[in-house]
């Protein structure tokens, strides 16, 4: 009978020790008993061979849900340095089913790109059952470990694929690393990557979002982690990490948010308290959540103070320069401070340089709730203080220059709640008008409220009016009533006046839209003809249909008709050919 220490079972075994032609061979049998159950022999053979086949059921050990079953079998050669070994087991729990694969000298190439050989290795490959009983997990996973050739590290290999457990933040989450890990005395080691790495998975937000994270070093980079002390209260560690990072939210074809870095330079050191140094520095951090920006010349920096608790540490981005398609280039000066395992809070600005443009930026994290939320607001913006409005939306393919009258003011807000992505924000217009060669707007009013960012979304019953609109056509007294869904425009409603005449607008059969035209003058309709030499008299009307593709409308169908007698003449004033009227 073995009586182990506590957390581990007692077991009953009859052994029985024997010698052959070739050696001591020990047999090992399970004693009568609701115990676990081991059976098996150790036996040796000729020319310096041992071999193991042991099999084990009913096993309960500690924290390990149970019971675990499980078979080895081995086989070794030589004494000493010159030992040979190959082991092969198989492990059965509730909730996981494990293979184990080892040998002296190790075969195959499945130690880390840039190693050399290894003398030995150990591959375990684990595959979760997912039991509802177990409230286990399901995925798989594969850990080789390999000694190095040199004998002074060991290098791993690390994946995983389709992991979920109730403990885990994301669902179907995978991971994949190579590395080597270097003992550096007194219970210190370093583990460095070689090589890219990746993790990611599937958020818990009900729609199972794609989110992913990968480091490359590149020709120079690397990343370490240095720690001594174990979890015990004298651990203490330092990271130095030297490469590019990137990520993303969404699926790879459109994602939410997606971009990295480039030249990214950081280090940080922790202790039994927590984090205790952090500093970071890229030459740029491209994202599209910044409106398809580049982050450039950013310093990350931040210190702790755990004396006192009410504030333990804060972090400092300083010096940044954002400079982008969509947006202006933006100076960032933003802090985050509190208590990561209490409440965070962000906040900060981001003030335009060579605009008077200035967001406000705030935030907030409960641990505890793990809630959270960031908003970016702009402060009122009075349009008449920027000499050229192209300067605002450099990406939005506007003839310069553009000047302005009125305010614009609004904001986007982000918030995190248990797994769950949010998106909101709204965009306020009074008394804006445009000038420009090709736009005009004049008295443009109105708010758009978005409860949904990814992709836009609104409330129904959205309304802007404007006093008159040139462009492609000339509008005026326009009063539109839509609803933004799926990222693209659903009109409600609206009315306009053109050319003298009036057009109605209403909802069509799959969110299309339908435009009734009463009373419009056709000379006013086509100035160009008129320019061009033809008379032109008459009234048109009809009905034209149309949908929006993302927020452009396309007219598909319809016409427009003379609404009474009407004259369309040309006169030769030049002498030659008519003119074209689209001139």
């Amino acid at each position: 009978m073995l009586e182990p220490g506590e957390g581990w079972p007692a077991c009953a075994l009859a052994l029985n020790l024997s010698r052959t032609q070739n050696g001591l061979k020990l047999t090992v049998e399970p004693a009568p008993g609701a115990g676990p159950q081991v059976s098996g022999t150790v036996a040796a053979g000729g020319d310096n061979t041992t071999k193991a086949d042991l099999t084990v059921t009913g096993l309960r050990v500690r924290d390990w849900p149970g019971p675990v079953a499980g078979h080895m079998t081995g086989q070794f050669v030589g004494r000493g340095d010159t030992a040979r070994w190959t082991i092969s087991a198989i492990v059965d729990t509730p909730d996981a089913h494990l293979t184990l694969e080892g040998a002296r000298p190790w075969v195959g190439d499945q130690h880390p790109v840039g190693t050399a050989a290894a003398p030995w290795g150990v591959v375990v490959k684990a595959q979760g059952t997912g039991t509802p009983a177990a409230a286990g997990w399901s995925g798989s996973g594969q850990l080789t470990l390999t000694g190095t050739a040199d004998g002074r590290a060991l290098a791993l290999a690390l994946s995983t694929e389709g992991v979920t457990a109730p403990e885990l933040p994301l669902m179907a989450s995978f991971l994949s690393l190579t590395a080597t890990a270097t003992p550096r005395g007194d219970g210190a080691w370093t583990l460095a990557l070689v090589g890219p790495a990746q993790a990611g998975g599937r958020l818990r937000d009900g729609q199972g979002t794609p989110v992913s994270l990968g480091w490359d070093p590149g020709a120079d980079g690397h990343l370490a982690v240095t720690w001594r002390g174990g979890l015990g209260k004298e651990r203490r560690g330092h990271v130095d990490v030297q490469g590019a990072v990137v990520g993303r939210l969404g699926p790879a074809n459109a994602p939410l948010v997606a971009g990295g870095t480039t030249d990214l330079r950081a280090a940080a050191d922790w202790d039994a308290g927590g984090l205790s140094t952090l500093e970071a520095t890229a030459a740029s951090l491209a994202a599209p959540v910044l409106l398809n920006a580049r982050l450039e010349g950013a310093h990350l920096s931040a210190g702790f103070d755990r004396t006192h608790r009410g504030s333990p540490w804060q972090v400092t981005l300083d010096g940044g320069r954002v400079q982008g398609t969509v947006l202006p280039p933006l100076a960032l000066a933003v802090t985050l401070s509190g208590d990561p395992a209490g409440t965070l809070t962000l906040a900060g600005q981001a003030r335009g340089l060579g605009t008077p443009l200035v967001l406000g930026v705030s935030g907030h994290w409960t641990a505890a709730d793990q809630r959270g939320e960031a908003a970016a607001v702009l402060e009122p913006l009075t349009l008449s203080a920027v000499p050229d409005l192209t300067q605002l939306l450099p990406g939005a393919g506007l003839a310069a220059p553009i000047s302005g009258l009125g305010t614009i003011a609004g904001g986007a807000r982000l918030s995190w709640d248990q797994g769950r992505l949010a998106g909101s924000g709204d965009l306020r217009a009074e008394g804006v008008s445009l000038f420009g060669p090709r736009l005009s707007i004049d008295g443009l009013d109105g708010q758009v409220t978005l409860d949904g960012l990814f992709p836009l979304h609104s409330p129904p019953a959205q309304r802007l009016k404007a006093k008159a609109i040139g462009a492609a056509l000339a509008m005026g007294d326009v009063g539109v009533e839509f609803q933004l869904a799926d990222g693209r425009v659903l009109l409600q409603g609206g009315d306009l006046s053109w050319a003298g005449g009036h057009v109605h607008l209403a909802p069509d059969e799959d969110g299309g839209f339908s435009a009734t035209v009463s009373g419009v003058d056709l000379a006013r309709a086509l100035p160009g003809w008129s320019a061009a030499g033809y008379t032109l008299q008459g009234t048109l009307g009809g009905r034209l249909l149309g949908r929006f593709e993302g927020l452009t409308p396309v007219l598909t169908y319809g016409g427009l008709e003379a609404e009474g007698p009407g004259h369309i003449g040309y006169s030769d004033r030049s002498g030659g050919r008519p003119g074209s009227p689209w001139s």
